[in-house]
């Protein structure tokens, strides 16, 4: 006779009249096989009937009418609900099913999120599977023994901190192999025991190889320096061959040398047509090496760009227009966009930085005052009123000196100068004199003479003066070149007394603006020639 099946694994807990049955201990109710509503629940001696089967640790009945259990009360459920048996021939198919799996051979399925397969289930020898994980149990002895994992091996190549990873997937780390036993991301290897297995570790380097042909080579044979065809007697084994590039320098000059491609390497001799030549003189001391070919443009920085293929068009693409920079106090030349920049606005310039060497051209579109110093040296040491269209040219020199050495005034004039006018009213304090106007200042005598005098006079210097002509002893008429603007003028004198009875002191005559009449005078005020007498006259012309 078969015994109907039950379940009673873990304890229970019942409070008087409670409708709910509290399980702890074990598995429980986590498979529809282990409880049903329709179940018998045996407790205490007491047997009720199970109403629902509410999650893993509750059960629902009907309000329990007897006394309270206690915590870690032993219970069965007896599994005879109507559910289990919907029919006759249903019952029957369920019996043979649950004998199939039952028997040696046939695995229990394991769902997934248990840890191990329930202890009350499975035969001795019977395997159980959790599908999820492809781990694998065998029940021996009443237990299930975990036996590993049934998946294959997945070469899955170098580890990758952001792949995810499967039991059994094998990765490559650092020279090692490696494989998982179960899921994980960003897990290194070598690091995570729980997750990784070492397969396979890297293995001991290994011997070094024979030293191959290599192309350090040295010769003895007498060489112009020159392109062209050129033959070397060297080591023999080299790597060389037809087509490589190489250099033959000389070993106490490297500058000295010759390079192009080699034509022949037969038994130590070595020919290399020569393209590429540094220095100059023969020579016997050569260190030969394998060398790269030469980048499109190839330059030498010893010809000093006398090997330029066009320099004019190298100068043109060196010239460049740079940014706008806009006037300032300090106007910043050194950090220009181009070496040809405008300037604009016109605050004043008082100092510009520019590297000693570095040049710059400027072009002012707006009208700011050059303020000449011993930083900023301009043309004529005197400040400029520039006005726009006024191109310059700054030059850097030492000691953070600045010179403007060309000026080019918009008008296609040079700077402007002090005008007559200018000099005359003595206001402005920009404006550069000129030699032509420098007379013209009411501080600057306009006209002097220095003379002897007795009888015949003679002029031994003057400036602005005509012919001085004597009409009888110490009677002198002094005309101007070119005339005062009025006869409002100054006269500064001094009379040159060397011989006993000549004059001494001067009388002013009749003064117009083109001449002045003087008398010289003896220390009686009497009429007499002068030994000498030197006037200066001021005044506006």
């Amino acid at each position: 006779m078969t015994a109907i099946p039950s379940y009673a694994v873990g304890t229970v807990s019942i409070d008087a009249g409670a409708t709910v049955v509290v399980g702890a201990g074990g598995p429980l109710w986590t498979s529809t096989t282990n409880a049903r509503p329709g179940d018998d629940l045996v407790v205490a001696g007491h047997i009720v009937i199970v109403e629902d089967v509410i999650d893993d640790t509750h059960l629902e009945i009907d309000a329990w009418p007897f006394a309270a259990v206690p915590a870690g009360a032993p219970y069965k459920i007896v599994q005879r609900s109507p559910l289990r048996f919907a029919g006759a021939e249903a019952s029957a198919d369920v019996i043979k099913l649950v004998g199939a799996l039952n028997t040696e051979g046939l695995p229990f399925i394991v769902p997934p999120g248990v840890a191990a397969p329930d202890p009350t289930l499975g035969e001795e020898n019977q395997f159980a599977i959790q599908p999820s994980t492809f781990k694998l149990w065998l029940k021996t002895g009443g237990a299930w023994v975990f036996q590993g994992l049934y998946k294959g091996l997945n070469v899955r190549g170098a580890w990758d901190a952001a792949a995810t990873y499967g039991a059994n997937d094998i990765v490559l780390r650092n020279g090692s192999s490696y494989v998982a036993t179960g899921p994980s991301t960003n897990n290194p290897p070598e690091s995570s025991p729980m997750v990784w297995q070492l397969l396979a570790s890297k293995g001991d380097k290994g011997d070094k190889g024979d030293v191959g042909s290599g192309y350090a080579a040295t010769s003895a044979t007498s060489v112009l320096i020159g392109n062209g065809s050129k033959t070397f007697v060297t080591q023999e084994g080299l790597a060389y061959s037809a087509g490589v590039r190489a250099r033959a320098s000389s070993s106490v000059n490297g500058a000295n040398y010759m390079e192009g491609l080699v034509t022949a390497y037969t038994g130590g001799s070595l020919t290399i047509t020569v393209s590429k030549t540094g220095g100059s003189g023969t020579f016997a001391d050569w260190n030969i090496n394998v060398a790269g070919d030469p980048g499109s443009g190839d330059m030498l920085s010893t010809n000093n760009l006398s090997d330029l293929a066009n320099k004019k068009t190298a100068m043109d693409n060196l010239s460049v227009h740079g940014s706008d920079i806009a006037a300032a106090a300090t106007v910043n030349l050194e950090g220009a966009t181009g070496n040809f920049v405008h300037i604009t606005g016109s605050t004043g310039v008082s100092a510009i930085t520019l590297s000693e060497g570095h040049q710059r051209t400027v072009l002012f579109t707006g009208a700011p005052l050059l303020t000449n110093s011993s930083s900023l040296v301009l043309p004529g040491g005197a400040n400029i009123q520039v006005v726009a269209g006024d191109i310059a040219v700054f030059l850097g020199d030492a000691s953070g000196v600045v010179r403007c050495t060309e000026y080019l005034k918009a008008s296609g004039g040079t700077i402007t100068a002090a005008s007559k006018s200018d000099q005359q009213t003595a206001t402005s304090g920009v404006l550069p004199v000129t030699p032509l106007h420098q007379q013209d200042h009411p501080s600057a005598a306009k006209a002097w003479v220095k003379f002897n005098g007795v009888g015949a006079v003679t002029v031994q210097a003057s400036y602005n003066i005509g012919a001085v002509t004597r009409a009888g002893g110490g009677n002198y008429s002094i005309p101007f070149i070119t005339p005062f603007a009025s006869a409002d003028y100054v006269v500064a004198y001094a009379v040159l007394f060397q011989t006993a009875g000549r004059a001494q002191f001067m009388r002013i005559g009749v003064m117009t603006t083109s001449g002045i009449a003087i008398t010289t005078l003896d220390n009686t005020f009497n009429p007499s020639d002068t030994d000498g007498i030197m006037l200066v006259f001021f005044g506006t012309q």
